[in-house]
């Protein structure tokens, strides 16, 4: 490992670094038509079918936009390409703001799929840059934690300030997500890109050579990426989407769903925060096996006939936190797997895969809503089950793989 990384921490620069990127986090959480994403769209003329449509789309973008954006940010720098992702995050935040025909939502979408892809690895990649190798799960965490307080803390505002007016929610998310962007572009330069002699001069047929042989290299890494992508976009589907159909099964009103909500903000943060403390006492796999068992029962239980609002609230509560724990965990393990020259490159491979994942379960679930939510949240608890038993039948998840390990 290159020695600047080593003792980059006690730096000035690094610290900076870190709260750069905390603040971002925070400021990018900060959603602030959250609680109402899919009124906010519906109230504008747009179905829930077409809302559907544009999120698949945005996917299958992000798919294809994973690898050459990792290629161009092992090429430029993280931090260039953080900065650019930022900026663009903006634009796309200014499109949904005055966005009221399906064609600009999409645009919308377009937009924010070349953030999420640019994105996607890269935060980790320019993190891991100034941070030892003990200490990633727990910045890891935190940087997760402050997305999540930041969106806690505009569903608050929200809900006592903003209520029904939809474009001034809009348009909140506007300035915050600019002050974001304002704390990308100050962050320092990450060291990978400013070493003499460390930057990379592979061509880009190369480059895209050296993905395949990552690829390949890894396998016995792909039960563990499957494991908890399938976890990850059951949580991401039903989290998100499909409980607020279940809210209005079991008739919660609108203010109870705003309970709800913060509640299940709260839950991601205790998860972000928690995982380190936990892992280091139980171990990567156990953690992740756990988790994956949580989920399980979480969606079987909203899934029940009898289930009335609290269980329902306390069922998906309890499926935000599973996901949560693993967030900081996949990120540290994933950084320990791949090779350091091609992080960005790497990590854009399994963003590929995660994101095949959730188009898969997103169209699965999506067609059992149709009939009934309750059956999407049984096959919900069917994906976490099989994560559990590929998690169990990982038979070395040693050093290599357990983050925790001593």
């Amino acid at each position: 490992m290159n020695t600047a990384v080593q003792s980059c921490p006690a730096s000035a620069s690094c610290r900076r670094a870190r709260r750069c990127m905390y603040a971002a986090s925070l400021l990018q959480g900060m959603v602030f038509y959250g609680p109402i994403a899919t009124l906010y769209r519906q109230a504008r003329g747009i179905s829930i079918f077409q809302i559907s449509i544009i999120e698949s789309v945005c996917l299958i973008l992000a798919i294809c936009l994973e690898i050459p954006w990792g290629i161009v940010a092992d090429r430029i720098g993280y931090k260039r390409t953080l900065v650019i992702c930022a900026f663009l995050g903006v634009l796309s935040k200014l499109i949904f703001w005055r966005a009221d025909t399906f064609g600009m939502f999409l645009a919308e979408r377009i937009v924010l799929a070349v953030v999420l892809a640019g994105t996607s690895g890269v935060d980790a990649a320019y993190l891991v840059t100034f941070i030892p190798e003990g200490q990633r799960h727990a910045v890891f965490g935190r940087y997760e934690a402050l997305g999540t307080v930041g969106l806690l803390g505009a569903s608050i505002v929200y809900s006592l300030f903003v209520k029904d007016r939809y474009e001034l929610a809009g348009l909140l998310t506007v300035c915050s997500y600019a002050c974001a962007a304002v704390f990308v572009a100050i962050a320092p330069k990450d060291i990978r890109a400013s070493s003499a002699g460390f930057r990379l001069k592979l061509h880009a047929k190369e480059r895209v050579a050296s993905i395949g042989t990552i690829t390949s290299s890894l396998k016995s890494f792909l039960p563990v990426l499957f494991a908890t992508s399938l976890l990850a976009a059951t949580n991401q589907t039903v989290g998100v989407f499909l409980v607020q159909l279940r809210y209005v099964q079991v008739g919660m009103m609108s203010r109870s769903i705003g309970i709800a909500y913060l509640l299940l903000t709260s839950s991601g943060i205790v998860g972000a925060w928690s995982s380190n403390r936990i892992a280091s006492r139980t171990g990567g796999k156990r953690l992740l096996v756990g988790t994956a068992f949580m989920a399980t029962a979480s969606c079987l239980l909203m899934s029940s006939g009898t289930a009335g609002s609290i269980f329902v609230i306390v069922a998906v509560c309890g499926l935000r936190l599973s996901a949560s724990m693993q967030v900081p965990l996949r990120m540290a393990i994933e950084n320990r797997v791949v090779p350091y020259d091609s992080r960005a490159s790497a990590l854009s491979v399994f963003a590929v895969f995660r994101n095949i994942v959730e188009i898969c379960v997103s169209l699965i679930f999506g067609a059992m809503a149709e009939r009934d939510v309750r059956y999407a949240l049984v096959a919900g608890a069917l994906c976490c089950a099989l994560s559990a038993l590929l998690l169990l039948c990982v038979q070395h998840m040693d050093c290599k793989y357990d983050i925790c390990c001593k």
